[in-house]
């Protein structure tokens, strides 16, 4: 009798489990959205979701171009090639926080290895509005995404290899300005948004993001409340390469930033980035300099089930 009933708790355990997480025994929103307290810290708990595309066949795996149909997996997509590694970032601010991004001749130096780390800067200033970002250092992240643990298999990925992650750190009003920018595709030229404000403090009558995290949470913090707002309504899309990018690199080495995302950041706070319509839609056309509301061409072509949490 005994065995029966702790039979039947277990089932009935398992029954409740497997509903509270929809249709499938694991619920990614559910993990993507859970946040953790640590002592009088709020953290934000990013899963490790791997590398992807293990399970595809090259047709169906958008960072693949053998069959010379997905140009944007070559250097010279779009023209012309893109030396990031001779070229710095700088970054200024409206007083609504919209960026403004260029890139010039330079070079980096080596920071923390371990990250694909480089620094720029020390003593450079920033526009924030009527305020100004002193002692500005950049940083740059070659092909390691520095929302995730370098040595994550989320960033063992080979499809992050073409990515360059940017970073400001400085000071203003008295307080610690440290805030992600965003990401560029060496091969598209294309210029993603990576981190989103997880917390959010007032200095002197402004909001400013102090608190940053993966876009791969899911959600971003409201930059009033801090409560959070979810942004990730697309089935399928789970990496920050996956969704609409936000602007692009042009042949001078300009950086265009989409009016759509300046107009989220500058009217709302909202430093996410979109899905438009929030569907996988393959005929939609790939952003680019014209196609400003274009989606990204590493949208998934196959959606693969489940996520790998390591």
């Amino acid at each position: 009798m005994k065995k029966k009933i702790f039979l039947f708790v277990i089932s009935l355990i398992i029954s409740i489990f497997m509903i509270s997480c929809g249709n499938h025994f694991f619920n990614p929103k559910y993990y993507y959205n859970k946040r953790d307290i640590k002592g009088n810290d709020e953290v934000v708990d990013v899963p490790d979701l791997g590398g992807a595309g293990e399970g595809l066949t090259p047709e169906e795996d958008p960072f693949n171009n053998d069959d010379g149909t997905k140009p944007w997996n070559e250097p010279d997509y779009g023209g012309f090639t893109l030396d990031l590694d001779n070229l710095v970032i700088r970054a200024d601010f409206d007083g609504n926080n919209r960026p403004t991004y260029r890139l010039e001749a330079g070079t980096w130096t080596s920071h923390y290895p371990a990250s694909n780390a480089y620094k720029n800067g020390g003593n450079l200033t920033s526009k924030a509005g009527s305020f100004s970002i002193s002692d500005v250092t950049y940083y740059l992240y070659k092909g390691k995404n520095p929302t995730y643990s370098p040595n994550s298999s989320y960033n063992q990925s080979e499809r992050l290899k073409r990515f360059y992650f940017y970073q400001l750190i400085g000071s203003s009003a008295g307080k610690v300005v440290d805030n992600y920018l965003i990401c560029i595709d060496s091969y598209s030229k294309l210029v993603f948004a990576f981190g989103v404000p997880t917390k959010w403090t007032k200095v002197v009558i402004a909001q400013m993001p102090i608190d940053w995290g993966a876009v791969e949470i899911g959600w971003e913090a409201d930059s009033y409340s801090n409560e959070p707002v979810y942004f990730n309504k697309t089935d399928g899309i789970q990496y920050f390469y996956e969704y609409d990018p936000v602007g692009i690199v042009l042949p001078d080495k300009t950086i265009k930033i989409f009016d759509w995302c300046l107009n989220s950041i500058g009217d709302n706070s909202r430093y996410a980035p979109r899905v438009k319509d929030n569907v996988i839609n393959l005929e939609r056309p790939i952003a680019s300099a014209t196609e400003t509301e274009g989606r990204s061409p590493y949208m998934p072509i196959k959606v693969e089930t489940g996520l790998k949490i390591i």
